[in-house]
Order: C-alpha cells, then sequence, then structure tokens
C-alpha cells in the first residue's frame, strides 16, 4: 500500500505519547515571609547545589542538583531581592537497585524540582540545613533567547565552526541539524530582514556558509571530493545534506539549489558505483549513510529509484535499523527524509521506521526519571555521556513533534540543563560559546523547545498541515 508521506508520520505515531504526570505532593510557600528560620550558616561539609546556566524558562521544568548534601530533607526557594520563601518542598535523592543509598562515586546525588516557580525574578535555594546556592534568574523566553544568541554567534564568525578536510562529518551534521529545525520549527528562528535575500531563515544562511565551502571541495571533473574517495559513507552523507540543503533553499533561490541538486545527484551515483564494488569496510559501515542520501534525494525529486533504494534498506535490516542523529549514525536522518516525504511512499516501510523510531525514544523516555540525576564523575567517560545527551535531546524534540507530550519536552529539558552545567561537576559544555561542546549544534533541540511554548503542545490544526503541505515547510 503506498501513501503520501505527509499524513504517515502523524497517523503512525498516534497515541505514542504521555499525559503530564501527577505532581508529586509539594508545598508551595506564600511569597512572604514564612516565619520559618533557616540558618545563614552554611554547614562545613562541601555541599553543592548547582542550577546549572543560572537560567530557567518560566513556563518550563526547572531541577537543580544537590552534590553531597549531608542529610538534607528539605529546601526553600527564596525571593533573592527579599530573602522570603517564595517554594518549599523535598529533596529527592538518588533510589535505585545499584545505588540504594543515593551514593554515586562517594557523592550523594539529590535533586530539587521548583518547577512550580513560575514568576520571572531571581532567587536562590536554601536547604533545611542552610545549603545555598548561587542566584538564579527564571525568565520567559528563554530558548528564544539562547537560539538568537547561537545564530547571531555563527553568523558574524564563520571561523567558530569552519568546515575543514578533519571535521567534514561535523558540517554535515551542522547542516542537517539546522535544515531540520527550518523545515520542523520555521517559527521558532528568527529570519533575515535582508530584503535581497528574500527573508531567508537563519538558520538556512548559516547552513548555506557550510554548504558554500563544501562545494569548494566539489570537483567537477573528480566529481566526489578527492579525500572522500576512501570513504563511501562520507560521500552518501555529502550528497545527503546537498539534497536536504536544495529541498530547503529552492524557494529563495531556485537557480542555486538546482546547482546543489545536480552535486547531490553527482556524489550519489559515485557512491553508489563504490558501494556495488564493495569499496568499504566493516569499520566503516555505510548501510545508514546510504539510507539517508537516497531518502532524502526521493524527498527533493521524487525519481522513484531513490525510492527504492531506500526501502531496500528496511528489507535488508528488519531487526537492525541503525539509530542515530548524530554524524556518525545516520540512521534516523533517513527515517525523517521518507517519512516526511510528499510523494508516494510505502506504508508498511513507513510502519517499520516510525516504530523503530519511536521505540528508541520511549526508552529514553522510561530511563528519565533516574536520568535526570545525570552525574558524570569519570573524566573518560565526559565525551561519550555529552554525546549522549545531545542525541537524546534531538531524539525526544523528535518524539514531541510526532506525539505531543510534555514528558517528551521535560526530557528533553533535562538533557539541556545537564550540558549547561547542572551536573556533579557543575561543568559547563556547551553553554557559553566558549564552552567545550558550544559547536556541537543544538539548533534542533531549541527549536524544539521554543516550538512546545509557541503551540502548547497541542497537534497542529487541519489548517497547520494544510499550509505545510502547500509550502513543503513545518507548521
Amino acid at each position: 500500500m503506498i501513501l503520501a508521506g505527509a499524513a504517515v508520520i502523524m497517523i503512525l505515531a498516534s497515541g505514542c505519547g504521555k499525559k503530564r504526570p501527577e505532581p508529586e505532593p509539594l508545598v508551595p510557600a506564600p511569597d512572604y515571609d514564612t516565619g520559618i528560620t533557616v540558618s545563614n550558616n552554611v554547614p562545613e561539609i562541601n555541599t553543592v547545589i548547582t542550577t546549572g546556566a543560572g537560567i530557567y524558562e518560566s513556563a518550563g521544568s526547572k531541577r537543580a542538583m544537590v552534590v553531597d548534601p549531608d542529610g538534607d530533607e528539605a529546601f526553600r526557594v527564596m525571593n533573592a531581592d527579599t530573602d522570603k520563601a517564595v517554594y518549599e518542598g523535598k529533596i529527592r535523592y538518588r533510589r535505585d537497585e545499584d545505588d540504594i543509598n543515593g551514593e554515586t562515586d562517594g557523592k550523594n546525588i539529590a535533586v530539587c524540582d521548583l518547577t512550580e516557580v513560575k514568576k520571572e525574578g531571581k532567587y536562590y535555594i536554601k536547604t533545611d540545613k542552610g545549603a545555598r546556592s548561587e542566584p538564579f534568574t527564571i525568565t520567559g523566553g528563554l530558548y528564544k533567547e539562547l537560539l538568537s544568541k547561537r545564530l547571531d554567534y555563527f553568523a558574524g564568525n564563520k571561523e567558530a565552526d569552519k568546515v575543514t578536510e578533519e571535521n567534514m562529518g561535523q558540517s554535515f551534521m551542522r547542516i542537517a541539524d539546522r535544515l531540520l529545525s527550518n523545515e520542523f520549527f520555521p517559527d521558532a528562528a528568527d529570519i533575515s530582514l535582508d530584503d535581497e535575500r528574500k527573508q531567508v531563515p537563519k538558520t538556512v544562511l548559516i547552513a548555506k556558509d557550510d554548504i558554500d565551502v563544501l562545494k569548494e571541495f566539489f570537483d567537477e571533473d573528480e566529481i566526489s571530493p578527492s579525500f572522500l574517495h576512501s570513504d563511501v559513507g562520507r560521500q552518501y552523507q555529502y550528497a545527503a545534506v546537498f539534497a536536504m540543503f536544495a529541498y530547503n533553499y529552492s524557494e529563495y533561490d531556485k537557480a542555486f539549489a538546482d546547482e546543489c541538486t545536480k552535486i547531490a545527484q553527482a556524489v550519489y551515483d559515485v557512491a553508489e558505483d563504490n558501494y556495488e564494488k564493495g569499496m568499504y569496510s566493516a569499520t566503516k559501515p555505510c548501510d545508514d549513510k546510504r539510507f539517508w542520501a537516497s531518502a532524502q534525494l526521493y524527498k527533493l525529486t521524487g525519481i522513484k529509484e531513490y525510492r527504492l533504494t531506500a526501502e531496500s534498506y528496511a528489507g535488508s535490516n528488519p531487526n537492525g535499523l541503525q539509530k542515530g542523529l548524530n554524524e556518525e549514525a545516520s540512521g534516523y536522518f533517513g527515517s525523517v527524509a521518507y517519512l516526511t516525504c510528499y510523494y508516494s511512499i510505502e506504508l508498511d516501510v513507513a510502519e517499520i521506521f516510525i516504530t523503530t523510531l519511536m521505540n528508541d525514544i520511549n526508552t529514553v523516555v522510561k530511563q528519565s526519571p533516574e536520568e535526570e540525576f545525570f552525574t558524570v564523575s569519570d573524566s573518560e567517560n565526559e565525551e561519550e555521556a555529552v554525546k549522549e545527551a545531545f542525541d537524546n535531546a534531538r531524539l525526544v524534540v523528535l518524539g514531541n513533534y510526532i506525539s505531543k507530550s510534555i514528558t517528551y519536552v521535560e526530557c528533553c529539558e533535562d538533557r539541556l540543563a545537564f550540558l549547561y552545567g547542572r551536573n556533579a561537576l557543575g561543568k559547563d559544555y556547551a553553554y557559553d560559546h566558549g564552552s567545550e561542546y558550544y559547536n556541537e549544534p543544538q539548533e534542533f533541540i531549541l527549536s524544539g523547545l521554543i516550538d512546545s511554548y509557541i503551540y502548547e503542545d497541542k497537534e497542529p490544526t487541519a489548517n497547520d498541515a494544510k499550509q505545510k503541505k502547500k509550502t513543503g515547510r513545518g507548521r
């Protein structure tokens, strides 16, 4: 059975979301002096309360991490200007089979949930034994501000994530992330006010900066960039991002988009020839990247051969579809391209892709209650934990788009908070542009969070769907 892809992603995903869980019984305190005496003497033990970057979205989830609290049982949120309590609740310790006493690597890990505090302002947290956090801010429109900051930074600093032969895979990821932001969440990002560029969204303009550099590596005589000749997977990714960009850019500059389409098709043909010759190894698998490129080209052109190649991926990997929305694992980029295509697709194949995707997303969500205690205490595991946090945040944003649920939104916010410093080390991995992973793309994550507050997690209307079909863009 063949259906238009536009409807498939919503039809198959129905019922996947969850309602907001009932909040734990927390006791709100009025915004005046409660009469409760809280010690101003911070205990001698090394109690640390970290709120990450020190900012929270007023409408979002808000949690702080307590490290080594030495028995503190309650916390209060204090107005930083008046020193009056505005909220009080219980500190929740980590509890699982491997860690009955809430001890992790010699440290007690706990969480203060202050989600119910929504009023904008400056605050700090104080425990019942007197431990105190640094001041933090609650503000509205936080994710919009963070996204705008990132886009302005990269638009004005092209050397910040310049494409080189060594970071080619990272550039593919950046382009894909920014273009997905434009396709799924066009209302989230600011647009250029340059009339000559027809108000091209900033996410697309910044993606074009990378595309312009990648074009310089393309040799019409050799077809594929020379340094990619030994890596078929990278050839497929190169073709995929050019096809993806052409799809997003055609309404602004059709001639340039057509040029990108020809490059995508030419490099794809080279990759297919190399694939048939077996020019890849077990250490550099490329089936998922081939899937992405073929699905993306079918979404762009409607050419049947691309669709058949993409669908063969499901047939040859029924129990092992490669996961991932990152530079090394492209499987879900292919799934997204196939499922959001407006040309005809096979319903049975689409069901395989959406089921695999949603199962993975919901596995992340099920693990979320324990992972909100995210801690990194072993430096050897830092990079793995950070990459996983980015990957899972992208996944749950996608899950929220498919099947609206506050659970997905809060799960994403937890991952972002971890990256911004709400971890046992109190380390900023990705908040400030000087931090270690700032160049790791966050645009899709931030755009998804912005979108969830624009639409308040309501399903898009019929008119929204018609507009998307008409323009080929997001809601």
